[in-house]
């Protein structure tokens, strides 16, 4: 009997706490919480009774920091005490959509996207690529005012290799109409430095697209937060 009394009041002592901390988030936002408790109060999803606070205090722990902690991958998750397949689904999960929602941001704007310099163009391409840990190359179509039409991913390749197909460009541009576009394609490894493969492709993507009267604006390279344009090297 003492063991189930116990038990039912560890219980309702989590609970009486969940129920402050869900108050005090809709009465201050999130802003005001350590990030430890921006952790606990997501794993209470996963996580009926257990005292989620000392699950985030060993995530934090074991990778630093909350952005860490979101961008670890699922297995690594789990070698956390505490943290089982559907906590570190759920971390993971809740990470993905954000990371969409950023590339994606030109999608659910009320307000038209424009890409009218090369700054505009690199911070937009690098935060499209955030996070992402498979190169790839992306296509931006542009209208005449340099209005963001559409992003096509045109291939997806090896942590270190990605293929520009120069055809399938041209028929993007055409199918969508655009009158200009922007290449882009990251290196999850860290360097912007493009390699001569990279500067091979652009100049004959460059060349296909100028036969249709298609302006290449820009090819950029992005690591993290940092971008290369090979139009500023005059590389094409």
């Amino acid at each position: 009997m003492n063991d189930n009394n116990n038990s039912k009041k560890k219980e309702n002592i989590h609970l009486g706490h969940r129920k402050r901390m869900k108050e005090k988030y809709f009465s201050n936002g999130i802003d005001v919480f350590s990030d430890h408790e921006k952790l606990e109060m997501l794993l209470y999803f996963t996580n009926k009774v257990k005292d989620t606070n000392a699950v985030a205090h060993g995530l934090i722990k074991e990778f630093g920091n909350l952005e860490n902690v979101f961008n670890a991958d699922v297995e690594y998750l789990q070698n956390v005490p505490g943290v089982g397949k559907e906590s570190a689904f759920l971390i993971n999960y809740v990470s993905e959509i954000n990371n969409y929602l950023i590339r994606n941001k030109h999608k659910y704007s009320r307000r038209a996207v424009y890409l009218n310099n090369q700054d505009e163009g690199g911070r937009f391409c690098c935060n499209y690529f955030s996070n992402r840990k498979k190169e790839s190359l992306i296509a931006i179509l542009l209208n005449a005012e340099n209005r963001v039409l559409k992003i096509c991913t045109v291939s997806e390749g090896t942590i270190d290799r990605t293929a520009i197909y120069s055809r399938e460009i041209v028929e993007l541009v055409l199918k969508n109409n655009a009158t200009s576009i922007i290449l882009a394609h990251n290196h999850p490894g860290g360097t912007i430095n493009p390699s001569q493969e990279d500067v091979n492709a652009t100049m004959k993507a460059d060349r296909l697209l100028s036969d249709i009267d298609v302006h290449l604006v820009d090819h950029f390279i992005c690591a993290g937060f940092r971008y290369e344009s090979l139009r500023s090297r005059s590389l094409i």
